[in-house]
């Protein structure tokens, strides 16, 4: 399912290749990697039906990988990947995301209330710790259960608290963007993503 972290100071580059190639892992910075401001910066991915995992009559299976650096966590509460705009009436669809280090995957039925009906985790720990690249994953198998939703921290799941509120029957397939780093609004301090993140991918299955 996911990639385990990465420690570059212990692969034994000289063993694992030809002594004729040079290789250069001094540098422990991953330079495909987008960098966020913390302030309104955001990608936005337009919006396909891929990224909303339902079928029309029912929720169907999904995971998302991302590998994040966070160089403070006290001060950060943001987004990795989310379907999610907070100035529309039917604006949810999910966003995964860390709240101080906490990680955390909200999944909405926002046709029976904008502000409501959701299941969720949340990590019952901090699991990101500060300046370090971390590999985070959430899935989800359909159930529309919240129990159906697992966390996950460098390979290892995480312990996470799962819970309803309102009466959640489903996702929406609504037109809302993907985006990376905020919600499409971009404007909430309490829904933006800062520092860097890299390689994300989203999976039609647990």
């Amino acid at each position: 399912m996911a990639r385990s972290k990465i420690d570059v100071n212990q692969i034994g580059w000289s063993e694992a290749i030809d002594s004729s190639i040079k290789v250069n892992a001094e540098e422990k910075i991953n330079k495909k990697a987008i960098s966020f401001d913390g302030t309104n910066d955001v990608v936005v991915v337009s919006d396909q039906d891929e990224y909303s995992p339902t079928n029309g009559s029912t929720d169907t299976a999904f995971s998302i990988s991302a590998w994040v650096y966070v160089g403070d966590v006290s001060e950060d509460n943001g987004p990795f990947v989310a379907k999610s705009n907070n100035t529309i009436s039917v604006r949810n669809e999910y966003i995964f995301k860390h709240s101080n280090g906490e990680v955390q995957l909200f999944i909405y039925d926002s046709t029976l209330n904008a502000n409501g009906n959701q299941i969720r985790a949340q990590a019952n720990a901090a699991t990101l710790s500060d300046s370090t690249w971390h590999h985070v994953v959430a899935t989800y198998d359909g159930s529309t259960n919240a129990s159906g939703i697992k966390l996950y921290t460098d390979a290892s799941q995480t312990s996470a608290t799962n819970s309803e509120t309102g009466t959640y029957v489903r996702l929406r397939n609504s037109s809302t963007p993907l985006t990376f780093g905020a919600t499409e609004d971009a404007g909430n301090a309490n829904r933006v993503f800062e520092d860097r993140m890299a390689d994300v991918v989203f999976f039609n299955k647990e």
